[in-house]
């Protein structure tokens, strides 16, 4: 029977070719997410209850999100239409996410005014950052910089939750979902004070197994000689498949050799950030100002609807002026 189902799947299931990290990619058909999609709820019933509780929950006290198509295929994606993982990983995302935020799990955008209204200071940190742009497979390119911690200015629970706020922001997009995101770590200027392992631990939890993400790449550049020293913590904490996903570009004063590596990524000097050599201007307060004000607009629209007794499950088209970087 367990075969039979996942026949319904596999049949349409047709990948591309191998990109430069040696992954493939599903090529997305109707009959693959329909079939796939009734097979994932197939799958979810079969979890024992202390999985799939906080899950339940979230049906029952954000119904629009846990029960729409698009929440759903997140999973589906980042697990190449494996029902059964997918389930797996969207169980424990709800656990994970019920234990993170409490009460505010069940803000369906986790919304800076909502679920991250007490966490501006750790997002205004920005240790984990989008750059504005993405690589030649449309991947998000996360953006890391231990060197700007300062454990005076955040709590560990903090910052968790403004890692989720931004790995959610690039979840946001469809070929993200579908292809993944890539992390380029600047160590550069980094020392040991800036490496809060207990935060990294909790921040990578949240990545491995849980959120709707596949890590293509983690790459690690400009590192120091002290990072010998930490090396062993890290890839501990990464994991075993994460691990595997590591590409150090080694030594200290490299810009242009990192942007020259990078670039054989499919990672363009246009959107490598300028501390590392590449042309990217960063303006992570910005960025932090537009989503908030889009944030607000989505919430006031909706809120009117609602009062009007018309809102629908469509999404929003967001004006042009309200876009990041507009």
């Amino acid at each position: 029977m367990v075969a039979f189902h996942k026949h319904r799947v596999s049949r349409f299931l047709e990948k591309e070719k191998a990109d430069v990290y040696g992954q493939t990619h599903p090529i997305e058909n109707e009959s693959l997410i329909f079939q796939s999609l009734i097979m994932l709820d197939e799958e979810l019933k079969k979890l024992p209850t202390e999985e799939s509780l906080a899950y339940q929950q979230a049906k029952q006290k954000c119904p629009r999100l846990a029960l729409s198509k698009k929440h759903k295929l997140m999973f589906l994606r980042c697990e190449q239409f494996n029902c059964d993982l997918a389930a797996q990983r969207l169980a424990k995302y709800w656990r994970k996410r019920s234990k993170t935020f409490g009460d505010d799990a069940f803000d369906e955008n986790l919304s800076l005014e909502g679920a991250l209204r007490n966490d501006r200071s750790a997002l205004g940190i920005g240790f984990i950052r989008q750059l504005p742009g993405t690589d030649h497979m449309g991947r998000a390119i996360a953006y890391v910089q231990p060197r700007i911690l300062d454990r005076s200015k955040y709590c560990k629970e903090s910052m968790v939750r403004a890692v989720w706020y931004t790995m959610h922001a690039m979840l946001e997009s469809i070929t993200v979902q579908q292809k993944g995101i890539v992390f380029i770590v600047d160590l550069k200027g980094s020392k040991l004070v800036h490496f809060d392992v207990k935060m990294v631990r909790a921040c990578t939890a949240s990545i491995k197994g849980v959120l709707p993400l596949r890590v293509s790449a983690i790459h690690f550049c400009q590192t120091p000689k002290l990072f010998d020293l930490v090396s062993g913590t890290v890839h501990l904490m990464l994991g075993e498949v994460l691990r595997k996903r590591i590409i150090n570009h080694g030594g200290i004063f490299k810009d242009e050799t990192d942007v020259e590596d990078l670039e054989q990524y499919g990672i363009y000097r246009n959107v490598i950030p300028k501390y590392i050599g590449g042309n990217a201007e960063l303006d992570h307060e910005s960025w932090l100002k537009a989503r908030e004000v889009t944030s607000k607009w989505k919430a006031e629209t909706r809120s009117r609807s609602l009062g009007r007794g018309q809102w629908q499950h469509k999404q929003i088209v967001i004006p042009a002026s309200l876009h990041a970087g507009a």
